[in-house]
This record gives C-alpha cells, structure tokens and sequence, in this order.
C-alpha cells in the first residue's frame, strides 16, 4: 500500500473511530432519536456508513461490475453534484436503497458489522497492486466510474457530510439529551 492511500485509510479510519466514539456516549434513548419523521436517527446514520462501506467492498471486488470506461461529462457532473451535497450539508435522497439503513439493529451489530465491512476493506486495498490505483474501480450510482482513490475520497467526504449530520441531531433543541 503506498503512502498516499495508507493516509487515506488512516483518516478514514480516524473518522470512523469518532463516528462510533461520538455514538457509544449517548443514552440508549437517543440514539434512536429522530428529529422528525422523515429524517433518521443517529443508529441509522451510523448503519448507513456501514452499508455504504460494504456496497464499495462488493463494487471493488467485483470484476463483473468494474466500469470499463472513464468518466464522461455527465458523470463528471454528477460527482461535482456530489460534492457540492458534501460540502454544504444538503439533505438529498439515497441513490440507491441498498444502503437503506435498520433502525432496529442494536449499537453492537451495527459497530461489528461496520468493523467487519472496514477490515475486509482494507484487506482488499493491501491485494492490489499500487498500479490498479488509477484504474476504474468502482460506479457510483450518480457520480460515475472512480478508481481506488477516488473511491476513498468519496468514503471519505461521504463519512464528513454524515458526521455533519450528526451534531445536527445533537443539536436540535428537542435531541433526548439536550433535556
């Protein structure tokens, strides 16, 4: 693994060690907390990291399902739209319903699930050689074909836009904890 996508991964995992510390702190009344009926709870954020993670894991390791070709304008389009949603925080409906999170998992399957998901990840990153870094890896479903980089770039904004979203759950004034 070169040193550029071992940083990677070490930011990612640093992201997720908080995601779950932040999550293990609250009372077992919030976490399940919505701040309104159609917006989710701060174990359904969570879960859904971990699907997202597995959903990469399984594009990453399907050869069937590997783009062939390179980004086109719409794709390219699509990724700047993703990382306009990112970086401003928007609220916007999932591509795809594969990483619908359960809100009735317990924190436990959640954080062994996203562990699981994690450490296969990683696994699979230290298999590849360092040149299939820059090949197309993946297809996001709006933002196109990204190699292995861009790949964890996206985990990674994608990993920030939700941790976002979860000091907005603390936040709202009527959050279980803020009483």
């Amino acid at each position: 693994m070169t040193s550029e996508l071992q940083a990677q991964v070490d930011s990612l995992e640093d992201g997720r060690r908080l995601i779950l510390q932040q999550l293990g702190q609250l009372p077992p009344d919030a976490r399940g907390w919505r701040p309104g009926p159609d917006a989710w709870s701060s174990i359904e954020v969570v879960h859904h990291l971990a699907l997202v993670e597995g959903l990469t894991l399984t594009g990453l390791r399907s050869s069937t399902d590997r783009p062939t070709e390179r980004a086109r304008w719409r794709d390219r389009v699509g990724a700047l739209a993703v990382k306009v949603v990112f970086r401003f925080g928007w609220r916007v409906r999932m591509p795809t319903r594969k990483v619908r999170p359960d809100p009735t998992l317990p924190v436990s399957a959640v954080e062994d699930e996203w562990s699981e998901n994690r450490d296969a990840l990683l696994s699979h990153l230290r298999s590849l050689e360092p040149s299939r870094y820059r090949e197309p890896a993946i297809r996001h479903p709006v933002a196109g074909p990204m190699d292995v980089l861009q790949t964890l770039t996206f985990l990674a904004s994608h990993q920030a836009h939700h941790l976002g979203q979860l000091r907005r759950i603390r936040a709202h004034p009527d959050f279980p904890w803020n009483s």
